[in-house]
């Protein structure tokens, strides 16, 4: 199927930039951000563990660092929501 879309100059360089980041094409980009609107994420296929920890950095990409849990954490700690760790 072929859609012609018709964009704001905004969106078409917001799109090339994130193409550009993602190291494909224009055509690419919005192909696989519609086919994830449409099919879903993984487009209901097996990803390979590659492919997973690919698409996880590219989630977390610009997020800040989340901090360390202490080395003595545990399931309990979990339980504990109102009370601060000592």
């Amino acid at each position: 199927m072929t859609i012609t879309l018709e964009l704001s100059p905004q969106a078409e360089a917001r799109l090339k930039d994130l193409a550009a980041q993602a190291g494909t094409s224009l055509d690419a980009y919005v192909q696989e951000l519609v086919e994830r609107s449409a099919v879903g994420f993984g487009g209901g296929k097996t990803l390979s563990p590659a492919e997973f920890r690919r698409r996880l950095k590219e989630l977390s990409e610009g997020l800040p660092p989340l901090p360390t849990l202490p080395a003595d954490f545990s399931r309990a700690d979990i339980y504990l929501s109102g009370r601060r760790r000592t």
